[in-house]
């Protein structure tokens, strides 16, 4: 198998790989999968381990599993990219989070800003975390995007790594930017629907925070933020 999994394997979150047992969730996934003994899937624990793995008993809620070959193809991005991103409405805060995880992103940060619509953050990261799972389990990722606290805008000058600050009008060309930057750490921040106030702009600024346009055309603050993150991996990161 050479250390990749098969394009029609299953995949599956095992937290604990010295307790070879899927529950829960993926349970009932595998459940409604109908896989029979003995029959491969992988799995990972969200940390950076993967296996391929035999289902070797079915029990009426949970998997007994044998662990088999481990898998060390490169799949994480070699690019740290942190996203924060003005929390959006419902849905598209969540089509954020699951491009993210896609994508490579290793941490992603909602933001609070002047004009951000901030509804009940903390009930909806649970939420959050749920798509993490399954995005990670289909795009074949080891380990789990983190989501970090909700921050209010002036937390955004304790960055010590490049900051690029994305503008609707005014910024530079974002691979102007990018040959500057020596590092594989950087910070991409998107704003909300309602764009920035005067006074976040001439903070960003003065923070020495890199203004970049995405184009012409507006974009909403969802689009915005994948577009960011696709083609910062675009010119230096892991997408070809």
């Amino acid at each position: 198998m050479n250390g990749f999994v098969c394009a029609h394997m299953h995949r599956f979150y095992l937290p604990n790989f010295d307790r070879p047992v899927l529950e829960g969730d993926e349970a009932r996934h595998a459940k409604v999968l109908r896989l029979r003994p003995h029959e491969k899937i992988a799995v990972f624990d969200g940390n950076g381990k993967e296996a391929i793995a035999s289902i070797k008993k079915h029990e009426p809620d949970r998997l007994l599993l044998e662990l088999g070959e481990e898998l060390n193809h490169p799949v994480e991005s070699p690019l740290k990219i942190t996203l924060v991103q003005a929390v959006g409405k419902g849905e598209k805060f969540e089509l954020v989070v699951q491009k993210a995880v896609e994508l490579g992103v290793s941490c992603l940060v909602p933001l609070e800003s002047k004009y951000t619509e901030v509804q009940q953050v903390d009930k909806r990261r649970s939420r959050w975390e749920r798509i993490i799972v399954e995005a990670t389990k289909q795009c074949g990722r080891r380990v789990f995007m983190k989501i970090g606290a909700t921050v209010k805008f002036d937390k955004l000058a304790s960055y010590t790594v490049p900051v690029i600050f994305f503008v609707e009008r005014g910024g530079k060309l974002l691979q102007t930017v990018l040959r500057d930057i020596a590092t594989n750490e950087i910070v991409l921040v998107v704003g909300p629907e309602g764009g920035w106030s005067r006074q976040e702009l001439e903070l960003a600024t003065a923070w020495g925070f890199n203004l970049v346009t995405l184009g012409p055309r507006t974009l909403r603050t969802e689009t915005a933020g994948v577009v960011a993150v696709a083609l910062v991996q675009a010119l230096i990161g892991d997408i070809a």
